[in-house]
């Protein structure tokens, strides 16, 4: 049995990094310390580049392989809706320079292939350069 630490990072009440690490529940004990050491190494983007629908919203760069999502839908297409999923596989760029995800829609059960943009984990880039205006994505709780 494991357990999902996450663990955000604030400075002045803004979230700037969110993170996820499963560990072994039989390894935790009742005392449970985490230590954090600051260190100087660049810094990836950070608010700029996230989805403007959300402050915890991720970005391309935040997913790792086994990491547990939800894709947040906000629309009002009856038949679109909210999803867990865990990401499967890393992103890679299709033919038309689209990024996609492998993931494990938990819903479903199935497999699926998540287009970066329309995720909301990028912005679209054909002219217009926007967010998508209905979904982002956020770590699992």
């Amino acid at each position: 049995m494991a357990t999902k630490i996450v663990i955000k990072i604030k400075n002045s009440d803004k979230l700037i990094a969110i993170d996820q690490i499963p560990v072994a529940t039989d390894d935790l004990g009742d005392e449970l310390v985490a230590e954090v050491e600051v260190v100087d190494v660049p810094a990836r983007p950070r608010r700029a580049e996230r989805n403007p629908l959300h402050p915890n919203a991720l970005t391309l760069s935040d997913l790792k392989v086994g990491m547990h999502i939800k894709v947040n839908y906000t629309g009002d297409c009856p038949w679109a809706r909210t999803y867990s999923a865990i990401v499967v596989g890393k992103p890679k760029k299709e033919e038309r320079d689209v990024i996609i995800i492998p993931l494990f829609r938990l819903d479903t059960q199935r497999y699926y292939t998540g287009y970066a943009p329309d995720m909301g984990l990028t912005r679209y880039g054909w002219g217009s350069y926007s967010w998508s205006p209905v979904r982002y994505v956020t770590a699992e709780d």
